[in-house]
């Protein structure tokens, strides 16, 4: 499909996308338990208007055949019966609409806008009416239908989610969609989802800053806000990264350029751009009330203990670093790395190894070019030689400009 105006971002693929969501709301109904869903044909014979097996029979058909499924006589009549049994059923008002002999949109819009009356909660009945205001260009009413759909179940989210982040690379879908997400309790679901996912990096990110408005992001907007920051960062757009961590809070600029261990720098909602420790199976990283990083690691082979990124600069510096280790445990060995970081390539500038006896204090010159748009500062441990209670403290690591002249001794 070309995408030639903002309404075909929000086009779903009809029955191929019903199919899926009749396949999804089926294997949720069968899981109930309930006699309807357990046992259908003995059901069918006693209640054959019945409008849930009417609904799990349908489902059936719908998931085999997809978008194949052609309007039959048969589920048309099936329809009926539980339509006879119980008229404000919005599953079979939608089960007849998709059988009608005559299939053209005006003669199904009627009865899926009053199977919609009727229920608001049926996932399929709201794409069908999505389909609709999409083809006829009315972004508003799209987005109505989207946010019923999204407000009614988790299949419903599962299923639309993906189609409306990527929207959000569109200026019109982006500022319609911005007072649902104020106030529609999706909202922060949604936009997690879309920052994880969308590849309208940028629509996200703005759409975040609209729903919210000036100063600090509210806490609704922060966790999508934090992943997407880690996205800019990955993609090493730096700066913006940085700006939109400002509005996250919690952590000033300067805070930001200075790689030293602290509370403040260790905030998790500022990941990567503050320390970022990695705890697994193998190893534990953790700031104690002194600023002090102890890590203690059982791993055989060379791993990430903990890194950050942070603004570059050209010129030279100075690299600082402490470490030392407790006496209760076999000491660990590891090396700082400093890299620069330009775009997605990365280059080594620094490299610092540290074990008992050597370099547990030390400094060393370092050069960043003009190229680097930041730097990536990790602590790299060293396979313990099957200790398995080898530990380390980081007391201290700085990173200081140096005078042209000066020289590191």
């Amino acid at each position: 499909m070309k995408i030639a105006s903002p309404t075909s971002w929000l086009r779903l693929a009809g029955f191929v996308v019903a199919g899926a969501m009749l396949a999804t709301a089926a294997a949720r109904q069968a899981a109930t338990g309930t006699l309807a869903y357990s046992m259908p044909s003995l059901v069918n014979s006693i209640a054959p208007g019945n409008a849930a097996i009417l609904s799990s029979a349908y489902n059936n058909v719908v998931t085999e055949k997809g978008d194949t499924l052609k309007p039959s006589p048969y589920w048309l009549a099936r329809a009926r019966a539980a339509l006879r049994d119980n008229p404000l059923t919005a599953q079979a008002l939608r089960i007849y609409a998709f059988n009608l002999p005559d299939q053209s949109i005006p003669h199904l819009r009627p009865v899926m806008t009053l199977g919609e009356q009727v229920s608001r909660r049926d996932t399929l009945t709201q794409i069908w009416l999505i389909e609709d205001a999409v083809g006829n260009g009315r972004i508003e009413q799209a987005l109505r239908h989207y946010d019923r759909a999204l407000s009614s179940s988790d299949e419903s989210r599962q299923m639309l989610m993906p189609v409306l982040s990527e929207a959000l690379g569109t200026p019109q879908v982006r500022n319609a969609l911005v007072p649902y997400l104020q106030r529609r309790p999706w909202n922060g679901v949604f936009l997690t989802y879309a920052a994880s996912h969308s590849s309208a990096l940028d629509g996200v990110i703005e759409t975040i800053e609209k729903a919210n408005g000036a100063g600090q992001l509210s806490a609704v907007y922060q966790p999508a806000a934090t992943i997407a920051m880690g996205r800019l960062v990955d993609q090493g757009q730096l700066p913006q990264a940085q700006r939109l961590a400002s509005r996250i809070g919690g952590m000033t600029p300067a805070a930001i350029r200075n790689v030293g261990f602290s509370q403040e720098s260790w905030m998790e909602n500022l990941h990567p751009l503050t320390w970022t420790p990695i705890n697994d199976a193998d190893i534990v990283t953790a700031l104690d009330s002194q600023n002090t990083v102890n890590i203690s690691t059982s791993s055989s082979t060379a791993k990430v203990a903990l890194y950050r990124v942070t603004p570059a600069r050209s010129g030279s510096y100075d690299f600082s670093q402490s470490v030392s280790f407790p006496d209760d445990a076999h000491p660990a060995r590891g090396t700082w790395q400093v890299l620069c970081v330009n775009g997605k390539e990365t280059t080594q500038l620094l490299a610092v190894e540290v074990a008992p006896g050597t370099n547990e204090r030390s400094r060393s010159r370092i050069a960043i070019p003009a190229n680097c748009s930041a730097l990536r500062l990790s602590f790299m441990l060293a396979p313990t030689d099957g200790a398995t209670d080898a530990a380390i403290r980081l007391n201290s690591v700085s990173l200081s400009p140096l005078p042209s002249d000066s020289r590191v001794r």
